[in-house]
């Protein structure tokens, strides 16, 4: 039986990448775990179609199983930010594909803008990190139209997650959300690793947000991605709201802005000054269902303005980690495949691939691979949108 000489160096880097231990990947190709682990050791080669097993499970092409070195995978977003208790500059798979995926809407988005006249944006790199936090804050304001509050007049975090995206994608930013990788729902994006990220285009911006997380803290990760449009750096979200004091500068400048658009520091304090119970932290509570964010944010928030000690911030972000987001948890948009899917690939994108269909400036095979479907699926779409 011919036997495929893999290097075993680029299965265990495959596998470790995947994030699936020996036992699980033995399970996925029909091989017991002993003989898996011979042939990470080097003493066992896999037959042809084993080594083909692998690499479709492993999601490679399958000549990187015979490299002589590991292949180096550098992010296409400069600034990336990984978790903060791993040590290698490393990032899934599946967060590698989910970029990848925002990297083709923006180039294709980009051209079609071009041609259909569109001038660059002028928020694109308007301020930095010298600038005042509540200065930015302001101009994306007036940018997107939000009131003063932006969630005050909401009933619900899910409205107002809705209506700042509207808003978001009006001002010409694409606005990606799942909680998969593309349409593999048998392949989560964990928020562990990344909870959005930014990607930079005077003519097509991309802000891509995981929904794996809780929609509170999701408003909070579109206000900071905003803030990394303006200020022109894109990159990756900070993946925890524990580390939020520990961060790079642009990360806490970034947080700041969002902080200052959501929560303004003069209404804050105003509010936080009014409401007369003792108890911090149903005061937290209080506040956040006012503002429609999470209670994460007010604790920050009270931190900053030096309301309470570090001590009591980390030992009410324990009480919020565990009574609070759980039950704000949702991590999918409800309703059809239709409406789910628009919003995997952003109602302003679906629209203008629709548009450039209907022209006749794209072929339904291109438009069916830009949209992540098969291209039978288009006629629904077509006649849904």
């Amino acid at each position: 039986m011919s036997r495929a000489t893999i290097n075993p160096l680029i299965l265990i880097w495959a596998r470790e990448r995947s994030s699936l231990n020996q036992s699980e990947l033995a399970k996925k190709i029909g091989v017991n775990e002993d003989l898996l682990r011979k042939i990470e050791d080097g003493k066992e080669f896999p037959t042809l179609r084993q080594a083909q097993f692998l690499a479709n499970v492993l999601h490679i092409p399958f000549g990187y199983l015979f490299l002589s070195e590991i292949p180096k995978t550098i992010s296409p977003i400069a600034d990336f930010r990984t978790v903060p208790e791993k040590q290698k500059w490393h990032f899934s798979i599946g967060l590698e594909e989910t970029i990848n995926d925002a990297l083709r809407k923006r180039d294709w988005l980009h051209d079609w803008r071009i041609q259909e006249g569109w001038e660059p944006n002028e928020f694109i790199g308007k301020y930095n990190i010298s600038n005042e936090p509540k200065d930015i804050a302001v101009d994306i304001r007036e940018k997107l139209k939000l009131e003063k509050i932006p969630g005050k007049k909401f009933r619900t975090w899910e409205d107002h997650l809705k209506s700042f995206v509207s808003k978001t994608e009006e001002a010409g930013i694409i606005v990606l959300q799942n909680s998969i990788v593309i349409n593999d729902t048998h392949r989560h994006l964990s928020v562990n690793e990344f909870r959005g990220f930014t990607i930079i285009d005077n003519y097509a911006p991309v802000i891509f947000i995981n929904t794996s997380d809780s929609i509170s803290v999701r408003i909070f990760t579109l206000g900071h991605e905003l803030a990394h449009i303006w200020i022109g750096s894109g990159g990756i979200s900070n993946p925890s709201p524990s580390e939020a004091l520990n961060l790079s500068r642009i990360e806490k400048f970034c947080n700041l802005v969002s902080a200052e658009l959501l929560i303004p520091t003069d209404e804050f304090r105003e509010i936080w000054k009014n409401i007369r119970t003792k108890d911090i932290f149903e005061k937290s509570q209080e506040i956040a269902e006012l503002f429609k964010v999470s209670v994460f944010s007010i604790l920050i928030r009270e931190y900053e303005q030096q309301l309470i000690s570090r001590d009591i911030f980390y030992s009410l972000y324990q009480i919020a980690e565990s009574k609070i987001e759980p039950i704000m948890q949702n991590s999918e948009a409800k309703g059809t495949f239709y409406n789910t899917w628009r919003v995997r690939n952003s109602r302003v994108f679906v629209q203008e691939v629709l548009s450039a269909l209907r022209q006749g400036d794209v072929m339904y095979r291109e438009a069916a691979q830009i949209l992540n479907v098969h291209p039978k699926t288009l006629d629904g779409v077509m006649q849904r949108f």
